[in-house]
């Protein structure tokens, strides 16, 4: 199997076109910028490759202007979703900035600056300071923000359609718990795994006309145990769980239950083991459901038994990167058993790069158009199933 990559186009949409374009970097890194018609734009997390804010660089390739972001989003404070997020909000002065409720205490920065004094974590320093940063700033424009579940975030009109955009977390039991670790902050004992800013990150709700849904998930993991994968037997259980997480949207969310099924999922967690609800892809989602993931290639993510059971669930299913490619970089012993296996044909070294999955939707028309790929990105099909023997 020969691995093929797309050049990177231009992509911008016309006034009528609802356009998410997902940006993700060969190893990790998720940014998602989204055109919400009239020349308007949502950014939710940003990504870098080198120097380079992979949002920015579709604004400006696209020649769209600073001005007309409108919103932008910090799901949670993880590396992957934040670095350039600083740079992205300094440049789109007119924009809101909305982050996780849990980060309104003015107690937060302890948890940064324990995680600073970690000599094993030394990349948070850099989170640490990049999210202090955007929360100073926004709010000395006054354009500081907070998300928490079924809280709207806008209703946009677009000529004659209404676009709603809503949060679906975090819950107010992880706000609690927040609250609760705070509390003990003077204390040694700190509870460390209590905190968990996957389980604190914002999935985001967006509907036009309540006729096309769409769901950005960002990490918000099922509350299970990651060695937990019954998961026909998991939709049982989201009662006893549904404290935090995605079990909370499942179970206590007015939003999620109000919307229709999904058209469009940014799947959430990169497309892991903790990421997948049954109850979501068996009850909530079109036949026609298009499925975007990210790589995050440090947990070995997106593992490829999960790609097939997305890839089965979605009529298409893309990936920003190629496993591959990853593999190559992290994991040259399964590289070398794939060329053994006869799976792999040739392997090339690419340079430093990063993939585009833009997925058009028609306002007016109220359907899908398709999907333009670039850089890395690719389309999940059976050729991209691989076992090792």
């Amino acid at each position: 199997m020969r691995i093929y990559f797309q050049t990177q186009k231009k992509m911008k949409p016309n006034a009528n076109e609802f356009l998410i374009v997902v940006l993700g970097g060969p190893s990790e890194g998720e940014s998602i910028v989204i055109h919400l018609g009239d020349d308007r734009w949502m950014i939710i997390d940003s990504s870098k490759i080198g120097k380079e804010v992979l949002a920015l660089k579709y604004l400006e390739d696209n020649e769209i202007s600073y001005d007309n972001v409108d919103i932008i989003v910090c799901t949670h404070w993880h590396a992957d979703h934040i670095y350039g997020i600083g740079e992205i909000l300094k440049k789109c002065k007119n924009a809101k900035f909305w982050v996780p409720i849990v980060s309104q205490s003015k107690m937060m920065p302890y948890y940064f600056v324990k995680k600073i004094k970690e000599k094993d974590i030394h990349d948070f320093e850099t989170v640490a300071e990049e999210y202090a940063y955007c929360m100073k700033l926004a709010n000395k424009r006054g354009k500081l923000e907070y998300l928490f579940k079924d809280g709207n975030i806008i209703k946009y009109r677009n000529s004659n359609h209404n676009i709603s955009i809503d949060a679906l977390s975090p819950s107010s039991g992880m706000v609690s718990k927040y609250q609760k670790l705070w509390a003990s902050r003077k204390n040694d004992q700190f509870a460390e795994s209590g905190v968990d800013p996957n389980k604190s990150s914002v999935a985001i709700d967006i509907s036009i006309d309540d006729k096309l849904h769409f769901l950005f998930g960002a990490d918000l993991e099922c509350n299970r145990p990651e060695n937990d994968t019954d998961f026909e037997n998991c939709i049982y259980k989201c009662e006893r769980r549904k404290d935090v997480g995605w079990c909370n949207v499942c179970v206590g969310s007015s939003t999620y239950d109000f919307h229709g099924k999904y058209n469009y999922i940014k799947i959430i967690h990169h497309s892991s083991k903790t990421g997948y609800c049954p109850q979501l892809w068996g009850t909530k989602v079109t036949d026609e459901v298009v499925g975007v993931t990210t790589v995050f290639s440090k947990d070995g993510l997106p593992q490829n038994d999960m790609e097939v059971l997305y890839w089965d669930r979605c009529k298409d299913y893309y990936v920003t990167a190629p496993p591959i490619q990853y593999q190559q970089a992290h994991q040259t012993t399964d590289i070398e058993r794939m060329q053994k296996a006869g799976v792999v044909s040739d392997i090339k070294v690419l340079p430093r790069t990063y993939g585009t999955v833009a997925s058009k939707y028609n306002i007016e028309e109220c359907k899908y158009e398709g999907t333009e790929l670039g850089g890395t990105a690719f389309r999940f099909e059976e050729k991209h199933i691989y076992k090792f023997g």
